[in-house]
Order: C-alpha cells, then sequence, then structure tokens
C-alpha cells in the first residue's frame, strides 16, 4: 500500500511530520509570462483486493466427537460422584451424632436421675454437641472445597482443550487456504456450503493421539 505521504505529494503538499507545508514554486520574470498548466488529476487511489476463503465448524459435533472432552467429562461425572459419596456418609454420621445428642437431652430431662448420672449425662451432651459443631464446619468445608476443585478442573482441563481445538482448526483451515472459519450453528450463518465445511477434518486431528482401548478380558467359564 502507497504511503499517505505519496497521495499527498500528488497533490502539491509535502508532509512535514505531523503537519504539512505548501510546496515552493520558482518566480518567473514579469515579461515572461507563461500560461498556466491545467495540474495533472490525482491518481486513483489503489484498491487492494483480497479474495476471501471462508469456512466452517460444527463446535457442538468437535465437542461430542473429541475424545479429550469425552474423558474430562468422565473424570468430572467420577470425582463428582465420589465427592457426593463421601458428603453423604458425612451426613449420615452428623444425622446419628445429632440423634444421640437428642437422647441425652431426653435423658437429663428425667426427673429420676440422680446428681451424679446428670453430671455425666451433660459432660457427655456437651463431648457429643461440640463434636456435633466440628462435623458441620467439616461438612461445610468439605463441600465448599469439592465444588472448587471440580470447577477448578473443569476450568483448566477446558481451556486446554480449547486451545488445541482452535490450533487444529487453524492448521486444517491454513491447508484448505481459508481466511476466516466460522461455527456453522451461528444464528447470524443462514447458509453455509457443506463443501468448506472441515468439521470432521479437524476431528480427525483432534482424535489423532487418541489412546488405543485397553483389550477386553477373554471371559473364562
Amino acid at each position: 500500500m502507497k504511503k499517505l505521504g505519496m497521495y499527498l505529494g500528488a497533490l502539491g503538499i509535502v508532509g512535514v511530520g505531523a503537519g504539512f507545508l505548501f510546496a515552493k514554486t520558482e518566480e518567473k520574470p514579469a515579461a515572461a509570462k507563461v500560461a498556466p498548466k491545467m495540474a495533472a488529476p490525482a491518481k486513483p487511489v489503489e484498491k487492494i483486493q483480497v479474495e476471501h476463503r471462508i469456512g466452517f465448524v460444527n463446535a457442538q459435533r468437535l465437542t461430542e466427537g473429541y475424545y479429550r472432552v469425552t474423558a474430562l467429562n468422565r473424570r468430572i461425572t467420577d470425582e463428582y460422584e465420589a465427592a457426593q459419596k463421601q458428603l453423604n456418609s458425612m451426613v449420615s454420621e452428623h444425622e446419628e451424632l445429632s440423634k444421640e445428642c437428642q437422647k441425652l437431652e431426653e435423658t437429663l430431662n428425667n426427673p429420676a436421675l440422680n446428681a451424679d448420672a446428670k453430671k455425666k449425662t451433660q459432660e457427655t451432651l456437651a463431648s457429643k454437641r461440640l463434636m456435633l459443631e466440628q462435623k458441620t464446619h467439616a461438612i461445610h468445608d468439605f463441600k465448599t472445597n469439592s465444588e472448587q476443585r471440580i470447577l477448578q478442573v473443569r476450568i483448566e482441563e477446558g481451556e486446554k482443550i480449547a486451545t488445541l481445538v482452535k490450533q487444529r482448526i487453524r492448521d486444517v483451515a491454513v491447508a484448505h487456504g481459508f481466511t476466516l472459519v466460522i461455527d456453522q450453528e451461528n444464528p447470524m450463518v443462514f447458509f453455509a456450503d457443506e463443501r468448506f465445511n472441515i468439521t470432521e477434518e479437524v476431528l480427525a486431528k483432534l482424535n489423532a493421539d487418541q489412546p488405543a482401548p485397553a483389550p477386553v478380558a477373554a471371559a473364562t467359564h
């Protein structure tokens, strides 16, 4: 592309720094008058024409068909189920301890309880209540930490997957000479020629390093 100064030069203007100065002209003797010449028309600005080739992918298809996404979803599901199982166990223990405290409170309300038994019951109840409070905090902390850990895994691994997907899309796009790749499901795309659909090609590159499935052991009779 020509620089702005070149266009200004054709118009009789010289660019100096950030401002502009009119070009100087030589003075002619008074006796020798010369008819003014018509200024040459300015050259039209050259337009740079770029041929765009647009391809598209089905982002949902990439998500559903990429083995790393499937593995990540499985990992998150397994971690969630394991955490839920442990949380349920903690809640059950909390409920049992709560029932024990309730029984001890009922025992204290028994008028037939002697002083020594009452004192011992009060000490036991205080100890149980302390344990109950600790378990309450433990449940809250475990739930919060588990949710944050699983969310962190989803975010970090999801970002890694997104980076890989973008790299593979770029590789295939460059190979086809595409200057732009869009999502087929974008609501602003009203028509897309399937000849420029590179979804399956990108997906094949994404899954190229997928580990082979473990062999299934033969059944024994």
